[in-house]
């Protein structure tokens, strides 16, 4: 297979979207955290972007255990979109939260937010979670699910208007891919069955009513 040019700057194809793009280095760490402070601090006027996931115990950016930062990046190597996935055991169960989700506003509608889902959730499965769970903005509900999530629940916090005055907890459920899939299997069962049923069918009404010699 070969890749073609698109004509929309920084998109791409995608085998080129499979790549890893989870942060491996620090200075992936600082420019997922310099895409944040761009769009939320500076754009939405949101000043507590940054928590105790992006943090060491010294106060310093740096990669922690469980905790994995998508920095996905134009074909010149310039990064303009993350997300943050933290991985926890909750009542036995990996779960996957993914978080901190932004676009550099004049790279938007590009497909650099779904590259960096596409990132985090394969890492959720990596590390074999069994939900991914998130916060939307209002806005990005469609966004989020176009790519598998249902909404919880809607959450309002005052003012209404600001960013995050309406929030969607959203959740998608990470079943397993490749034939095991159930929900794979029981679309297939429900292929042939409704095949099996319709020939049948067409063999019963053809015994009724033969046709004409």
């Amino acid at each position: 297979q070969f890749c073609l040019p698109l004509p929309v700057h920084g998109l791409k194809c995608e085998e080129e979207e499979e790549e890893d793009i989870i942060a491996k280095k620090r200075m992936d760490l600082e420019a997922s955290m310099g895409i944040r402070r761009r769009v939320f601090v500076e754009e939405q006027g949101i000043s507590n972007c940054f928590d105790q996931w992006d943090c060491d115990s010294r106060g310093q950016w740096n990669i922690i255990n469980n905790v994995y930062h998508a920095v996905a990046r134009t074909p010149t190597d310039v990064p303009v979109a993350t997300g943050r996935l933290v991985v926890q055991n909750i009542t036995g169960e990996l779960q996957g939260m993914i978080s901190n989700v932004a676009v550099l506003k004049e790279y938007r509608r590009q497909g650099y937010a779904k590259q960096v889902l596409r990132a985090l959730e394969r890492e959720a499965r990596a590390r074999e979670c069994k939900n991914l769970n998130l916060h939307s903005q209002k806005h990005a509900i469609g966004f989020y699910q176009a790519l598998g999530f249902r909404t919880i629940t809607m959450m309002y916090r005052e003012p209404r208007d600001s960013p995050n005055g309406v929030l969607a907890w959203m959740k998608k459920v990470l079943l397993p891919e490749g034939p095991s899939n159930p929900a794979t299997t029981d679309s297939r069962s429900n292929r042939l069955d409704d095949a099996r049923h319709t020939t049948q069918a067409a063999s019963r009404a053809a015994t009724r009513h033969p046709p004409p010699h």
